[in-house]
């Protein structure tokens, strides 16, 4: 169900791939991964409280995805409680900080 749901995001089907991912948690409820791809894919679709409900669901199955929720309550404390945090760069999302090859170019 992951490699469906990434490969119909990829073609810009975006409710296609939703319910890919749906179906795939209603599969395998314990499987960490595929809730967190979810919730980067909702990031991107910009529905940012399902993006975070879908990563502490993640945190509760699979504790090896914490860095991610841990990345997002950060940069959510610094955006709304630190007047001097620097905005997030154009067009990051939460997969794109989630991926270090992407910070790092390597």
């Amino acid at each position: 169900h992951l490699l469906l749901a990434l490969h119909l995001q990829r073609c810009g089907r975006a409710s296609d791939a939703r319910e890919a991912f749906r179906i795939g948690v209603q599969c395998d409820r314990n499987s960490g991964q595929l809730l967190q791809a979810w919730a980067l894919f909702e990031s991107r679709q910009g529905e940012m409280q399902r993006a975070v409900h879908l990563l502490r669901r993640a945190v509760r199955v699979d504790r090896s995805v914490m860095g991610a929720l841990r990345w997002w309550a950060f940069r959510n404390y610094n955006r709304h409680n630190n007047p001097l945090a620097r905005p997030p760069c154009r067009g990051r999302t939460l997969a794109s900080h989630a991926n270090k090859q992407n910070d790092f170019g390597i």
